[in-house]
């Protein structure tokens, strides 16, 4: 035999008015919104933005400088030249090392900062130099 459940306990309270969210607290009632109009602002079109965010510069003026300045390119070649020159190939290596370490500083010097990596050519020029005295 079945026999139907019946749920044991008082019932379930009602639902409360307006969406279950009640009425506001004594003294704090809704504004009246104004009605909505779509006419132009009386003060007209706002200013332009001073300046571009994404690096455009003000007219007449450069762009400004990156974050950081890349490294030459050659610098790092004169280094890696000029290390292989003191472990195994010598002459090969190290006279190679010793021009386009020169050359590369020279570009540096002459970027007036755009450029970085003066160290590693000037590291690939005494790291050929010592290559090549020893081999």
């Amino acid at each position: 035999m079945l026999r139907e459940m019946q749920p044991s306990g008082p019932p379930p309270p009602p639902a409360p008015p307006n969406g279950g969210y009640g009425a506001p607290p004594p003294g704090y009632s809704q504004a009246p919104q104004p009605p909505h109009t779509s006419q132009p602002s009386p003060y007209g079109a706002p200013p332009p933005y001073p300046y571009s965010p994404y690096g455009a510069g003000h007219p007449g003026y450069p762009p400004p400088p990156p974050a950081f300045a890349p490294n030459e390119p050659k610098a790092g070649t004169a280094l890696a030249l000029g290390i292989s020159s003191l472990v195994c190939f010598g002459l090969l290596t190290g006279i190679p090392a010793i021009f386009v370490g020169i050359a590369s500083r020279r570009r540096i010097a002459q970027s007036n900062g755009a450029l970085q990596g003066d160290s590693m050519a000037l590291g690939g020029i005494i790291t050929g130099a010592i290559g090549s005295f020893f081999s």
